[in-house]
């Protein structure tokens, strides 16, 4: 797991000043009107917990799609080293190979004794 960082970013300075704008509307508009302004609070709340749960959403999607493109950039790597060890075994039993079989039309061609 990630820590968080120290610094803000964006996203979070744009939801503690969306915070902020709404809170110095709803305190105005307290101010002027009576009666609606529950409703208005309450609506207001509602769509600043929402951008803010967005925000979040995007992050954390941010977030996963780079841990998965850094674990299919490894997954390529270690593909990669795997097949040229393949390759290589796959060269050193072909050596092989030739080896016993060379060893054998040898022994087969050999006159026998006895």
């Amino acid at each position: 797991m990630t820590s968080i960082p120290a610094r803000r970013r964006p996203a979070d300075l744009l939801v503690l000043g969306t915070l902020l704008t709404g809170a110095v509307v709803v305190l105005v508009c307290f101010r002027q009107s009576g009666g609606a302004m529950p409703a208005v609070l309450a609506l207001s709340v509602l769509s600043v917990a929402e951008w803010a749960v967005v925000l979040m959403a995007l992050r954390r999607a941010d977030r996963i799609t780079a841990e998965i493109a850094r674990r299919q950039i490894g997954y390529e790597h270690t593909a990669a080293a795997l097949a040229l060890d393949l390759r290589d075994e796959l060269a050193l039993l072909h050596r092989e190979l030739a080896r016993v079989a060379a060893q054998t039309a040898i022994a087969a061609s050999a006159p026998r004794v006895g």
